[in-house]
C-alpha cells in the first residue's frame, strides 16, 4: 500500500518539478529555482540538470543526435541509433523490447549518475553545490 501512494505522490513531484523549470507557477523566477530545488531533493534529483536537459529535449525533441532523452546507452529508437553501436549492442538490442520493464528497475539509479555527470562537468560550483547536496544527500535523508 505504501508503494503506491509512494509512486503517486513521486509522479505528482514530478508534475510539479516539470511545470516549475517551466516557470509556469509563479510570477518571479527565484519562487519556481527555490520550490523546484526543493521538490527535486524530495525526489533525489538533480533540478538544474534536469532543466537544462529537458530544455535541450524540447530544442530537439526526437532528433536521434540532439535529444538527451534518446541517447540510451541500452536503447535504440531507430536502425541509423542501432548500426552506431557495437556488436554485443546490437546483439542486445534485439531483446530490447523484453528488457524494457526490467530495465526500469535500474532506471532511477541510472538518471541520478547522469545527473551527476552532467553536475561535475560544470565549473560553476557556486550555482551547482546545491546539486551536489541534493544527489548525494537524498539517500542519506530517505533511509536515514
Amino acid at each position: 500500500m505504501n508503494s503506491i501512494f509512494l509512486s503517486f505522490t513521486f509522479t505528482q513531484f514530478n508534475y510539479v518539478v516539470h511545470d516549475l523549470a517551466h516557470y509556469q507557477l509563479f510570477k518571479h523566477y527565484w519562487k519556481s529555482d527555490f520550490l523546484g530545488r526543493f521538490a527535486a531533493f524530495v525526489l533525489g534529483a538533480s533540478y538544474l540538470a534536469w532543466m537544462e536537459t529537458h530544455n535541450e529535449h524540447h530544442l530537439h525533441t526526437n532528433h536521434e543526435d540532439h535529444d538527451p532523452d534518446l541517447q540510451v546507452d541500452f536503447f535504440a529508437f531507430s536502425k541509423g541509433q542501432m548500426d552506431k553501436r557495437p556488436a554485443w549492442g546490437r546483439w542486445i538490442m534485439q531483446f530490447q523490447h523484453l528488457l524494457l520493464f526490467p530495465s526500469m528497475i535500474s532506471l532511477s539509479v541510472v538518471i541520478r549518475v547522469n545527473q551527476l555527470r552532467h553536475v561535475i562537468k560544470r565549473k560553476n560550483i557556486k550555482k551547482y553545490w546545491p546539486e551536489f547536496v541534493t544527489i548525494i544527500g537524498h539517500p542519506f535523508a530517505y533511509f536515514g
